[in-house]
């Protein structure tokens, strides 16, 4: 196992525990559930420091946030995060 589906799996176990989560979740509950974080991140300061993560700015830390979320549903969904996200960046690369 790859260490991003290594990471993805721990935050989707993480994301249970807290409630955040739960497999099988609804598509309308995911995606309110990542648009929480991206609101969260709309308003975060690029110079304040995180309250949570010692060295990250509030910016930081709340896109680390929305990442974790779509890994978590990556994974929820049975996908092999790395894979796709390199699939995902060729195409891109491969893009005029």
């Amino acid at each position: 196992m790859s260490f991003l589906n290594d990471w993805a799996r721990q935050s989707f176990e993480c994301a249970v525990r807290r409630g955040k989560t739960r497999a099988g979740i609804s598509h309308k509950a995911m995606v309110k559930g990542i648009a929480a974080e991206f609101k969260e991140l709309v308003t975060a300061s690029r110079k304040k420091p995180s309250e949570h993560v010692f060295g990250m700015t509030e910016e930081t830390e709340e896109l680390v946030d929305v990442m974790l979320c779509c890994m978590t549903e990556l994974y929820n969904r049975g996908e092999d995060v790395e894979a796709v996200l390199w699939a995902k960046l060729h195409y891109n690369q491969s893009r005029d």
